[in-house]
């Protein structure tokens, strides 16, 4: 057999040089060097391979096409189809808001809040549960809670469906339109979460293209006549089912923040928390005993 002279060695220097000239762009350096070791280990199972090791053909063209896809604005997670929250590995894709880290810390707060009480939730509600990621979080948090999930969405219940059967299976999930329908839960409930629409669609312009182009308008923006009426809807609601001592946490929007105390504030014992960058970015609404 004559040898083929013309044949062109791929490593993974070359790899990472491409990638970084594609992405330099979209991404923060260090958020594209990040992307590329990802996508080493996620699609070619190496972790901190040498620069000189040799990438097949068919291996190197399917990590290019990655970074084609990375390179458009497509979100990471939405390429692999998967999420890290709370230790647990979610099924995420276009119909579902990527669970953030703000909302793994709302979740975090609100297991803190409760343990520290020692107040154990048998009844636990999740507002725009999107991909399942609270409602899951806390049912594991919280085994012994009957837990449901609403969403307008029938497209992100499917997903949120999935990630539940594989992670918890007991959680019930209701289709509904909170902003048009009236939320009548089957009993009282010890504990509202949500992560609502709180983005003002003024706000589009300077949203990074690869949320703004890629993730689901329904679960990122509020009406643009009412901002906070998400918030509105869910505390008015819940003065019908909250149990006394019963907690609401919401994930807010920074700039409402005087806005909300006072519709909170009506009803409820407010407290704002803070986000791990020092922004005000939970609302925890206490009913009286």
């Amino acid at each position: 057999m004559v040898p083929n002279h013309n044949t062109v060695t791929k490593k993974v220097a070359d790899f990472r040089a491409i990638a970084l000239e594609k992405l330099k762009d979209l991404y923060e350096l260090s958020e594209a060097y990040t992307l590329i070791n990802y996508i080493l280990e996620d699609f070619l199972d190496l972790q901190l391979p040498k620069p000189s090791e040799v990438i097949s053909d068919e291996r190197w063209d399917k990590i290019t096409s990655v970074v084609q896809r990375l390179s458009t604005g497509e979100p990471y997670q939405y390429i692999t189809g998967k999420q890290l929250f709370a230790g647990l590995w979610l099924k995420v894709n276009p119909s579902v808001l990527i669970p953030r880290p703000e909302t793994e810390e709302l979740y975090e707060l609100v297991k803190a809040d409760r343990n520290k009480k020692g107040i154990k939730p048998k009844f636990i509600i999740d507002h725009c549960t999107g991909s399942g990621c609270l409602a899951i979080a806390l049912k594991k948090a919280f085994p012994e809670a009957k837990v449901l999930a609403t969403d307008v969405s029938i497209e992100a219940l499917q997903v949120a469906i999935e990630n539940a059967a594989m992670h918890v299976g007991e959680i019930q999930f209701h289709r509904i339109d909170l902003l048009r329908q009236t939320f009548v839960p089957p009993q009282s409930a010890d504990l509202v979460i949500s992560n609502p629409p709180y983005v003002s669609p003024v706000e589009a312009s300077a949203m990074p293209i690869n949320v703004y182009m890629y993730e689901p308008h329904l679960a990122l923006f509020a009406p643009e006549s009412d901002p906070l009426l998400f918030y509105r809807k869910i505390l008015q609601s819940a003065i019908d089912y909250l149990n006394p001592g019963g907690l609401i946490a919401l994930e807010i929007n920074p700039q409402y923040v005087e806005e909300l105390l006072k519709i909170a504030s009506a009803h409820y014992t407010v407290e704002f928390k803070k986000d791990i960058s020092g922004k005000i970015r939970f609302l925890f609404a206490q009913y009286p005993s």
